[in-house]
């Protein structure tokens, strides 16, 4: 990976860990985390640029706790309410890592992530709701594909 492609995913991951925009404090602590640990970021050195995308890194970490609910990370992760952040999330997330890295490579490499940003529908939903109050009838939607922009 280039220097300045690293400097760019590093203040991904830090940018990421404002609680705000994340809306989690569990992962704006781990984004901010990951932004500080070299050795984390140098796990997008095996991956080609379109996957140097911090959420892909907390998706297959995610994904690989379901599959090893023993695991000290995956215990962490199953907190109440997702507000109290345990204090050794830090080092159980760099011990996962470090344990399975070859898996979260793979994962990583082969995997995309889908992200829907429900902002970017409230024109959409206010015009729904009006259609919804003035028939008076319940309303479902079915998504038949990616948004292509």
């Amino acid at each position: 990976m280039r220097e300045g492609d690293r400097v760019k995913l590093t203040e991904d991951f830090r940018d990421l860990g404002i609680e705000p925009i994340t809306a989690s404090p569990l992962y704006a602590q781990l984004f901010t985390y990951v932004s500080k640990q070299p050795t984390l970021i140098n796990f997008f050195d095996a991956l080609p640029p379109e996957k140097h995308q911090p959420a892909l890194l907390m998706a297959a970490v995610r994904y690989l706790t379901m599959s090893n609910p023993d695991e000290d990370l995956s215990r962490l992760y199953a907190t109440p309410d997702g507000r109290d952040v345990p204090q050794q999330i830090e080092t159980a997330f760099f011990t996962f890592c470090d344990d399975y890295e070859y898996d979260l490579i793979r994962i990583m490499r082969n995997r995309m992530i889908q992200t829907n940003e429900t902002n970017r529908c409230n024109a959409l939903l206010l015009a729904l709701m009006k259609i919804q109050r003035v028939t008076g009838r319940g309303l479902a939607l079915i998504e038949v594909g990616a948004s292509a922009g």
